[in-house]
């Protein structure tokens, strides 16, 4: 007699070191975000919050965005690092490539 496996369900959540596009709803904020590519550096399970680096960023970006209560930010030098809802991620991925597919696909 064959055993069948029992079902198993295979979540696909974001880990810390993935990559992510975030979508957030203010429309300057929003086109960096869609067009640039975050690391995951730490994730707040008991809240869902996670923090997100993004290199190289101008500082009209950092300075301009009306942050939501609760939510933090860092900037130093050229680093920023942004906490974000878990429900804002638009896609992550261990693999960058994966990610800049998407944005040229999202442009053309």
């Amino acid at each position: 007699m064959k055993y069948l496996k029992k079902f198993e369900k295979i979540e696909n959540k974001p880990q810390v070191g993935d990559y992510v596009i975030m979508n957030t709803g203010d429309d300057e904020i929003r086109n960096f975000l869609s067009t640039n590519i975050g690391e995951i550096t730490a994730i707040d399970n008991m809240t869902t919050i996670i923090t997100v680096r993004y290199m190289n960023v101008p500082k009209k970006y950092t300075l301009s965005y009306n942050f939501y209560k609760n939510m933090k930010q860092k900037f130093i030098q050229d680093e920023w690092l942004r906490d974000f809802s878990i429900k804002l991620i638009a896609h992550h991925s261990k693999n960058i490539k994966d990610l800049e597919e998407i944005i040229i696909v999202n442009n053309l």
